[in-house]
């Protein structure tokens, strides 16, 4: 952990607990001294820093040891690289409120500066390769592999449509109890033909509510192509994570530095509209 000034330990707490330590002293320590301004909660901000320092994001991956190929794996180094990036950013406030030759307001806007740069450097952490883009593009790509695993009878396969069309007329004929264990047994057989002939009932005559369809091919789809359906899930958890952190070092940052986190939320408009194209 990155050692934020010689009063702080390496978990980046203060060692010496008094108000003001010699040699440096903390963002709230300059909040306290009105340097920045009274609409700030400045104990409470320096308070959750620390705290985050210490114990990381909540938001964090549950391990550290991921396979390196996981797309967890690049949530844990996101997850370091934000810590460390919010360690340094501590100890640059904390220079820029200890420098006795800047005004209180020279001061509160330095800080603002400050804030403003680890915020551009927090988004590009996240927005560059290999995070959010590397592993938007390996959900869509293992989503779209496991969509694809289940076979179905092609438009122009006129025999196994008809034998679709029989095994959808013999489920139509059983009672909802039959009818729902033969469903059971149509998906631990991995049985297209009978997948097909659930998943194209008529909208106005389904032969299951949409949530068991929906469930019951996905586990087949899954079964088919486990380590697919493992990515896609790997990189979905590690996407909403690094999203998380993300979002919680900023509001850290921009709230330390008294940056309207409404105008610089970190992505500016732009940045945004190329996410979505990408995603």
């Amino acid at each position: 952990m990155t050692r934020i000034n010689p009063n702080l330990g390496d978990s980046g707490l203060p060692t010496n607990p008094g108000p003001n330590p010699p040699g440096g002293s903390t963002v709230r320590d300059a909040r306290d001294r009105g340097a920045v301004g009274p609409r700030i909660d400045a104990s409470r901000v320096s308070q959750r820093i620390d705290v985050i320092l210490r114990v990381g994001f909540s938001h964090r991956p549950q391990r550290t040891d991921y396979p390196t190929d996981s797309p967890l794996s690049r949530a844990v180094k996101f997850h370091e690289a934000a810590l460390a990036l919010l360690g340094n950013f501590a100890r640059e406030a904390g220079r820029v409120v200890d420098d006795a030759e800047l005004s209180p307001i020279g001061r509160t806007k330095r800080l603002a500066f400050v804030g403003s740069d680890f915020l551009k450097r927090l988004d590009d952490l996240a927005t560059n390769e290999p995070m959010l883009p590397t592993l938007r593009r390996m959900r869509d790509k293992s989503a779209a592999e496991v969509r694809s695993a289940i076979k179905f009878p092609a438009a122009d396969d006129l025999g196994g449509l008809l034998r679709e069309r029989e095994i959808r007329d013999r489920l139509y004929a059983m009672d909802s109890g039959p009818r729902h264990e033969a469903f059971r047994r149509i998906i631990d057989a991995r049985d297209p033909l009978g997948l097909a002939a659930v998943v194209n009932a008529p909208v106005f005559a389904p032969l299951f509510p949409a949530r068991i369809v929906e469930e019951g091919v996905k586990e087949v789809a899954e079964a088919i192509v486990p380590d697919a359906a493992k990515t896609r899930a790997e990189s979905e958890e590690a996407i909403a994570s690094i999203e998380a952190v993300r979002d919680d070092a900023r509001a850290m940052i921009a709230e330390s530095a008294g940056v309207d986190v409404r105008q610089r939320e970190g992505l500016s408009a732009a940045d945004r509209g190329r996410e979505a194209v990408t995603a």
